[in-house]
């Protein structure tokens, strides 16, 4: 039998997020007979950290260091002052300190935008160096100029990594056009999405009779919640009958509920807050509404395929992906483009000519895929 590989992993932590929980759900998929796993956290908590298989070996990043207690509270601490020092005294220059003093055949940077978690991978003795990108930097980029001075920073550090690794083909093809200096680095590897557990709650979402839409998302800005806005608006001129509900809660909710009642679109519109329990809802539910702006490969768009509910969305990276080699036969829709006008095309489409039919999606082909090339860019 081939020895086993031996694998670096940074992360920054495992807080429940998408991030940690494609990582989490990669760590569960990944045999134990073929790899020795060390998993390097910048922070080492969250609730996902009991989920981590224990064949995982989870290291904190002053795990190395000669005082331990002394980086150890750096990190943790939120003290202003301590802050300042973590800032200056955790760098490129340091980050050999950091890492555990042994060869490994991978190093990978997982969340692949932490500037530290980043140069662990980067300076880790190992044969290979990976990074991945989780979202479409080159649309990000032109959408937030906030990014704009984080990824000089990160591209800077692409130099020292053999491979970056794109969750969807349509966001390393995007990434290729952005900076074709890197086209050679540049590959793709699907997400795995696991069919979710859900708690038994107290809710109980009634939904209205009639056709119903449903969004599940974080209230920001790049989840496209103004074509949203706008979508409604056009329903109501139209006097479309149908009711747009979000499930999910964020920093944007103030201004979404004022476009509500400036507009009076009460009738279209119907914000769930935060659903623990969404299967009952789903079951309501006649297809599933994605208008973001940004995705890399978003996880709720397959999660809603495994719930048997169809899919429309706008043409963005990820959602793409998901359509071209995911979807199951009349189980998905992309609007022509991205403006409000070709969405609302198709919601129409789908209320007065209904094409969707239905359909089972089988995650666990998608998810072997996904496998077998991450080892294949593991081993090769």
């Amino acid at each position: 039998m081939a020895s086993k590989k031996n694998i670096l992993i940074s992360q920054i932590h495992m807080e429940v997020g998408g991030i940690e929980t494609v990582l989490l759900n990669l760590l569960n998929s990944l045999d134990k007979e073929k790899y020795n796993i060390d998993l390097i956290l910048y922070y080492p908590k969250g609730d996902f950290l009991e989920k981590i298989p224990d064949w995982i070996n989870v290291i904190p990043i002053w795990n190395e260091t000669k005082h331990q207690n002394f980086w150890k509270n750096i990190v943790l601490s939120r003290n202003f002052i301590k802050r300042i020092l973590k800032n200056i005294f955790l760098s490129k220059f340091t980050v050999k300190h950091f890492i555990p003093k042994k060869e490994y055949d991978v190093s990978i940077s997982f969340s692949g935008y932490h500037l530290f978690s980043n140069w662990i991978a980067a300076k880790a003795n190992s044969k290979k160096k990976l990074i991945w990108v989780h979202t479409d930097f080159a649309r990000q980029y032109k959408l937030r100029d906030e990014f704009k001075k984080q990824f000089t920073k990160i591209y800077k550090q692409y130099k020292y990594f053999d491979k970056i690794i794109c969750v969807s083909e349509s966001v390393c093809k995007n990434f290729k056009t952005f900076k074709p200096e890197l086209k050679d680095k540049l590959d793709y590897c699907w997400n795995i999405v696991k069919e979710r557990t859900y708690p038994e709650t107290n809710e109980n979402f009634v939904l209205k009779n009639g056709f119903n839409f449903i969004t599940v998302s974080r209230l920001v800005k790049t989840k496209g919640f103004d074509r949203l806005i706008d979508l409604a608006k056009l329903l109501k001129e139209n006097n479309i009958k149908c009711n747009l509900y979000i499930a999910g809660d964020g920093p944007l909710r103030p201004w979404i509920e004022e476009q509500i009642i400036t507009f009076k679109l009460e009738d279209i519109i119907i914000l769930l807050g935060k659903v623990i329990n969404l299967p009952p809802v789903f079951k309501q539910c006649n297809a599933y509404l994605s208008p973001s702006d940004l995705e890399g490969l978003p996880t709720t768009i397959i999660e809603s395929l495994i719930m048997g509910i169809p899919v429309i969305a706008t043409p963005i990276a990820g959602s793409i992906d998901v359509y071209k080699y995911m979807a199951p036969e009349n189980s998905m829709l992309l609007a022509d483009d991205m403006s409000t006008k070709s969405l609302y095309k198709v919601v129409l489409s789908v209320i007065n000519d209904k094409p969707f039919k239905p359909f089972s999606f089988d995650i666990n082909k998608a998810n072997s895929q996904t496998l077998e090339r991450f080892e294949n860019l593991i081993n090769n």
